[in-house]
């Protein structure tokens, strides 16, 4: 029960060290690296609820990768409600896995090369030292 307790907790510090950088940074550790950040369509930081809506893929294909991770585990230290819930956990992942590779693929057809998450946030990655759309 505490690995579960400690994975769940490790989950939520991760989206909420994610949502985080993107508001107040414009990026994650490694694209801030690259010289990249994420804007809205006024060149500004996203709020929360773009943070959210652009890591939404992320977010719930990273639970369910939880949910059925907690199946690997001795089947005493699992409660039964989650046990129930991994087989379907996993097809929704794998389906889910489909839909971020999508997500990924409007990038190269895109105008702006803007992926889904980002059309759905209404936020752009640009190059900081240009500003430029990437």
């Amino acid at each position: 029960m505490q690995g579960q307790l400690f994975r769940f907790i490790q989950f939520v510090l991760l989206m909420a060290f994610n949502i985080f950088m993107v508001v107040r940074y414009g990026g994650t550790p490694g694209r801030l690296l690259l010289g990249a950040r994420i804007v809205d369509e006024n060149g500004r930081y996203p709020v929360i609820k773009q943070a959210l809506i652009r890591d939404s893929f992320i977010i719930v294909n990273s639970f369910l990768a939880v949910v059925v991770s907690l199946n690997t585990e001795a089947l005493s230290a699992i409660p039964s409600s989650l046990v129930n819930w991994s087989p379907l956990a996993a097809d929704i992942n794998v389906f889910l896995g489909w839909v971020v590779v999508v997500d990924c693929l409007f990038v190269a057809f895109t105008q702006r090369k803007r992926a889904l998450h980002d059309l759905m946030a209404r936020t752009y990655v640009v190059n900081k030292r240009r500003w430029t759309v990437i």
